[in-house]
């Protein structure tokens, strides 16, 4: 598997979802897709159909351990949907640690945000248009490209 992270495989097509999907990598198949893991969510919410890819991930800081990544694999339109604002509330207000993950094109860093601390009053005044509103100011807020190329890393130890 040579695809870079925060970046979308070059074998996704947002209309019919993984291309090599009988011939796909071990990683691939071993993949803990987090809409199957909640059982609520309905068919639309499959990421092929939502356009949106629920991973849980290992944090040992998060009460239960699990924190839920929403990356957004369907554009920049999901990133602003209605669906994706209650689906981060409800996480949120459930006390999952969250993040709205954006991947860059190629060529491009992607984008992660934690959502618990700017949902945290609309989630407590239990109103979605203000979660939504939110996640809109996030988005819009983010650089709408950074070329891989120009991002730098300096690690000293001492």
């Amino acid at each position: 598997m040579t695809k870079p992270q925060g970046l979308v495989c070059s074998n996704w097509r947002a209309e019919c979802g993984c291309t090599i999907y009988d011939t796909r990598p071990q990683a691939c198949r071993s993949f803990d897709c987090g809409w199957r893991r909640l059982a609520e969510l309905g068919d639309r919410w499959r990421p092929d159909r939502s356009g949106i890819l629920i991973n849980f991930r290992s944090m040992s800081e998060s009460a239960d351990g699990v924190a839920a990544h929403l990356i957004v694999i369907g554009g920049e339109q999901v990133a602003r949907s209605g669906n994706l604002a209650a689906l981060a509330a409800s996480l949120v207000d459930g006390g999952t640690p969250t993040h709205l993950v954006i991947p860059g094109p190629s060529g491009n860093a992607g984008h992660q945000v934690q959502l618990n601390g700017p949902l945290k009053d609309a989630v407590a005044a239990k109103s979605l248009d203000r979660a939504h509103k939110s996640i809109l100011d996030l988005v819009e807020a983010l650089p709408k490209s950074v070329p891989t190329t120009r991002i730098r890393m300096s690690l000293s130890y001492r």
